[in-house]
């Protein structure tokens, strides 16, 4: 249990050749307050009696109250619906508010067999060409705290082209040579 009663160096210890403080925190009459402060001891600091004890919950305000820490907890009444997620920044206790649910990213390598054509309509039937497809992580709202500074976050998918040589049949019974691009390493890449 901290001392009830800190002494103000105007008011020595009775051994010291002072008065002592009589009476409880509560009754003032035999104890002048300004001359035995009431206080708490916190991690070895003082405070006096009304005055905020800083804490590291933003969410929790303490006070000293008569010799006791006394703390109220805030519990934030915008809670997000299960679609939504919380925006929360650090050192704040109420969020800021609540943004959609981001699915997870499908980005990846995809097959498919086509036929394609060069710019002078020879083709080649039934080709097993790769591309990048699926869903990223993109969005961009404002931060109501600063309305000009937009937050967002922006990924495409995106992959690596890789140059295959291969034959195509034109309509005149030859074969042409062309340079056709398969991608490779596909994922969600900061756009």
């Amino acid at each position: 249990m901290l001392p009830l009663w800190n002494r103000s160096p105007v008011n020595p210890s009775a051994k010291n050749g002072g008065a002592e403080c009589e009476g409880s925190a509560y009754d003032f009459t035999t104890c002048n307050v300004t001359e035995c402060q009431v206080s708490c001891v916190v991690d070895g600091v003082g405070f006096n009696d009304g005055q905020t004890i800083p804490t590291a919950n933003p969410c929790l305000t303490c006070e000293c109250y008569y010799g006791e820490k006394l703390c109220a907890e805030y519990i934030p009444a915008n809670k997000c619906t299960a679609d939504l997620e919380t925006i929360k920044y650090p050192n704040v206790c109420n969020p800021v508010g609540c943004k959609p649910k981001e699915p997870k990213p499908t980005c990846g390598t995809k097959t498919s067999r086509l036929t394609i054509y060069n710019k002078d309509g020879c083709h080649k039937h039934n080709m097993t060409v790769t591309f990048c497809a699926g869903s990223c992580q993109s969005y961009q709202m404002l931060n109501v705290l600063d309305s000009a500074s937009p937050q967002t976050a922006c990924a495409c998918c995106s992959g690596t082209p890789q140059p295959e040589t291969i034959q195509v049949h034109c309509h005149d019974g030859r074969m042409a040579e062309e340079t056709f691009y398969n991608y490779v390493d596909c994922a969600c890449e900061n756009c």
